[in-house]
């Protein structure tokens, strides 16, 4: 807006210049002069924000940028090309660690049926490190090796069920799940750069980090925006959000807790961000209904067969949106009344939504 002033204020300089006098044309011009520059400064200063959105990982993301007004209309926004680089990192993160892909990296290593290692990228190396971190941490509540269960629940690539897995089926599917049959090993590589691979004890385990590979993402946008001298801006992927900084208001970003009631459109709670991360897993999110029973996609690894607590939803709050991404949902899956007291052990900051009847109780953990 502020470049269109400028603009519409030069050609009626030169519209003012063609008719008048010469003391009139002074006068103008030394008032047409201080107009100019208090346009041009305000053009430099004040702020505006850009807006990119697209399609990543089988779901959606936004991204909010707060830049003065002139950079607005710069090459980088103008032809949209920070969205191409933008596009480009998600795409690269989802051909390393999506199941839905065949040709994935991850998919690659899934259908890997041998005890030999299987290499793998650095990318790959840190998102299941973290996993592996965390499944010792909840010792195995959450485990990237939860696949065959997910599976078998249809909450992967396959379709819905038309009926609950059997206790053959879940006992044959938990024989294959357990994040202790696979180890990160480390090989000389080229140019002495290490070289990392996967070593599976069981050739049938199938490893799933969708829990962790939005937040991964938006680390990833995060710091591509970082490295490209953005200091303001919201990463958001399916609901995983990173910020930095502050809004075009100069304040905390503020983002939204969904309700887990599904008729309440309402937040359940607000949290100011600013270079922070959040993210949230819920039973609500992805779930489905057979013979009136609702199953949850996050799965009891002990029982085998989807979570049954109160808890309904849990969020984190974290420097990393990985770690949170991560820990939201490993601290699902214990619920709040085990979660809790692993929050506080590991420092984390946390917000669980319980179930009380028709309504909720919002439980913190280290609040800031």
């Amino acid at each position: 807006m502020a470049v269109f002033l400028l603009v519409l204020f030069l050609l009626l300089c030169f519209f003012l210049l063609a008719i008048l006098g010469k003391k009139s044309r002074l006068f103008c011009i030394s008032i047409l002069v201080t107009i100019f520059i208090g346009l041009a400064i305000i053009s430099v200063t004040k702020n505006d924000t850009v807006h990119f959105q697209g399609e990543t990982m089988g779901t959606t993301y936004r991204v909010t940028i707060v830049v003065p007004v002139y950079k607005a209309l710069t090459k980088d926004f103008r032809e949209k090309l920070l969205k191409k680089k933008i596009d480009e990192e998600l795409a690269r993160v989802n051909a390393l660690m999506s199941t839905y892909d065949a040709n994935s990296e991850l998919s690659r290593l899934n259908s890997h049926q041998s005890e030999e290692p299987f290499p793998i990228s650095a990318d790959t190396t840190k998102v299941l490190r973290l996993a592996l971190e965390i499944a010792q941490k909840t010792n195995g509540a959450y485990d990237p090796t939860v696949g065959p269960l997910v599976n078998l629940w249809r909450f992967g690539p396959e379709d819905r069920p038309e009926k609950v897995p059997s206790d053959e089926e879940i006992a044959a599917a938990k024989a294959r799940v357990g994040w202790d049959k696979i180890k990160i090993i480390e090989q000389p590589g080229a140019d002495s750069q290490p070289q990392y691979a996967v070593v599976k004890s069981d050739p049938n385990v199938y490893i799933d980090l969708s829990s962790v590979a939005k937040g991964f993402g938006v680390d990833c946008v995060a710091e591509l925006l970082i490295q490209g001298g953005y200091k303001n801006f919201l990463v958001d992927v399916g609901g995983e959000l990173r910020s930095c900084g502050k809004n075009v208001a100069d304040k905390d970003w503020s983002v939204g807790i969904s309700s887990p009631i599904l008729t309440d459109d309402s937040m359940a709670k607000t949290v100011s961000l600013s270079d922070k991360a959040i993210a949230t897993s819920g039973d609500y999110l992805n779930f489905y209904e057979l013979d009136g029973v609702r199953y949850s996609h996050i799965i009891d690894t002990q029982t085998g067969r989807p979570i049954t607590h109160k808890t309904a939803s849990v969020s984190v709050i974290d420097d990393s949106c990985m770690t949170a991404d991560a820990w939201a949902t490993a601290l699902l899956a214990l619920g709040a009344e085990q979660g809790k007291p692993l929050a506080k052990e590991n420092g984390l900051h946390v917000i669980f939504l319980v179930r009380d009847g028709d309504e909720f109780i919002v439980e913190s953990v280290n609040q800031e």
